[in-house]
């Protein structure tokens, strides 16, 4: 699985929305649940490493629960946090990744 499909698997699968089934509130735990959903343990150990590091490289600081304090919190939080997601995910198609 490319690093893109995890990213956007995230935001549309698991990322809760305040309506729809997601019920992860962090960006990077909703990425965990994608990762977690894979069965090969090489695929799960390698995607993690890679995934992790290129939103490292993104400027993101992973296992964070403060990356979007500076947004309101509710619908707005969970806004930035897909849309943080979806470009991620943009970036990591636009590099074949």
């Amino acid at each position: 699985m490319k690093i893109s499909e995890i990213l956007r698997d995230a935001a549309d699968r698991y990322l809760w929305d305040g309506s729809r089934g997601g019920h992860q509130v962090f960006s990077c735990g909703a990425v965990e649940n994608v990762l977690n959903d894979m069965t090969n343990l090489e695929d799960y150990a390698y995607a993690y490493h890679h995934t992790f590091l290129f939103l490292k490289e993104l400027g993101v600081n992973i296992h964070s629960e403060y990356e979007f304090d500076e947004v309101p919190r509710g619908e707005i939080r969970q806004c930035a946090r897909f849309l943080w997601l979806d470009f991620a995910a943009l970036v990591a198609e636009d590099e074949g990744l």
